[in-house]
């Protein structure tokens, strides 16, 4: 008798899990007990010589790496199924565009001015400066986003860990329901926010998600305020110009420019444990101080906020793609907190190459040049509930079958929470099967 490759154990080394945390309420999917206030710091792995990750903050815990991340066997395949998203093609025809000797200044000048320093107070005395952080003005009312563990000290200790939103109709039009996680106090420790024209206000913190660590500051202004322009995350190349502005070391209006080194980094290539999301991965110098700050295009339009850096390497940063932090506040505007999904399946994204691989491997493996392989579903699970197994390929949801990938799904199971998503999968030896899933939240 012919033995059977279990594909859903060969791919679990490398998969990404649905049941586990992720960044940006829609765009994530998982688990996730309450985040520590303070980022982590984690040790990397033995193939990037005992460097460590750390956010841009004190005081943080630490948290173990996942070691021999890079030594597993199937960390290649993995890689392979998204270096063609990492390094599209180059255009057919592409613009011509001349970079002159300014090119670098011309776009810190457009995004400086919106950009913020940040320190929060005790008792009217400012803590030490290694407290300090950046933010950047994005609304004409005063808004200003940052990360959430920049201002933990200024977080109201008795709200929800998945964050808020406070009574406020600034920034944006909300909702007129009540908010799940509504903070009933104001921020224990004043906010002060410096500009880079000098002057000096009081903030208050509107929302906050410390899961996603981003946060929303305002102030109020009889002046106008300088506003920077949210850009996108979506279509970044690996090779373009970026540029970190910010305070690092207490240096404040610094800027330093690099490229984007991947556009995807993974929290698991990074040995986050339980965090399922991507980064945007930059050369351009990040430290202390920088954390939420902006990264931002030749445009001087925010593409990403710096989160955390390798420590014991130059050129290694990271960055919370701007998609995910405008997906985070939508969610907080309208309902109070992030609204994670849930189905309990881990997933790994097949190509034409790594699919033909498989194949060779197992002559029973579908022949298909697209789709989501499903290596393991949790007992108990909604997906195991309507019927899924390990093993299956989903080809296409939600009456979709041209764009099924991992964050197209994702995105999918967020918009259907509460609710029943029909999902297509292939199954070796049985064929075509539609299946209707029950997604659940994630519990916080």
């Amino acid at each position: 008798m012919k033995q059977r490759t279990t594909w859903g154990t060969r791919a679990r080394g490398y998969v990404i899990g649905l049941s586990s945390f992720g960044l940006g309420g829609a765009a994530t999917v998982g688990v996730l007990a309450a985040m520590p206030n303070r980022m982590p710091i984690v040790d990397l792995p033995d193939f990037l010589q005992g460097g460590v990750l750390t956010a841009l903050y004190d005081r943080l815990p630490t948290v173990n790496m996942l070691k021999g991340l890079a030594k597993e066997p199937s960390t290649a395949l993995a890689g392979a199924s998204h270096a063609a998203k990492a390094f599209p093609p180059p255009s057919a025809a592409p613009a011509p565009f001349l970079l002159g000797p300014h090119f670098i200044a011309d776009a810190a000048a457009t995004a400086a001015p919106a950009v913020v320093n940040i320190t929060v107070s005790k008792a009217g005395v400012p803590v030490p400066q290694d407290h300090s952080g950046t933010g950047f003005i994005y609304s004409t009312d005063g808004c200003i986003l940052t990360n959430a563990h920049v201002i933990a000290d200024a977080l109201p200790s008795s709200d929800l860990a998945n964050g808020y939103s406070s009574n406020s109709t600034s920034c944006s039009s909300r909702s007129s329901k009540p908010s799940i996680g509504t903070s009933k106090g104001s921020s224990s420790k004043p906010i002060t926010i410096a500009l880079q024209d000098g002057r000096i206000f009081q903030g208050s913190v509107l929302m906050f998600d410390r899961i996603s660590d981003l946060a929303v500051i305002q102030i109020t202004s009889s002046q106008p305020l300088p506003t920077v322009k949210l850009g996108t995350s979506k279509g970044l190349r690996a090779g373009e110009w970026v540029l970190a502005l910010g305070s690092p070391l207490h240096l404040q209006n610094s800027v330093t420019a690099g490229i984007i080194s991947c556009v995807d980094r993974k929290a698991a290539d990074l040995g986050l444990p339980r965090v399922r999301t991507e980064y945007i991965q930059t050369d351009a110098a990040i430290n202390k101080g920088n954390s939420g700050g902006p990264l931002v295009n030749l445009q001087g339009e925010v593409i990403g906020l710096a989160c955390f850096k390798a420590l014991s390497a130059d050129g290694v940063s990271f960055a919370i793609p701007i998609d995910t932090a405008k997906d985070v506040i939508e969610q907080l505007q309208q309902r109070g907190r992030v609204i994670r999904p849930y189905i309990g399946i881990k997933m790994l994204q097949l190509t034409e190459h790594n699919a033909a691989q498989m194949r060779q491997q197992d002559a029973d493996f579908p022949a298909i040049t697209q789709g989501i392989l499903v290596p393991h579903v949790a007992a108990g699970s909604p997906a195991c509930k309507c019927g899924m197994r390990e093993g299956d390929v989903i080809t296409g949801f939600a009456g979709q079958s041209s764009n099924v990938s991992t964050n197209h799904l994702i995105r999918c199971l967020g918009q259907h929470v509460d609710k029943a998503m029909e999902v297509q999968v292939l199954r070796p030896g049985v064929g075509s099967v539609s299946l209707q899933v029950k997604v659940s939240e994630a519990l916080q």
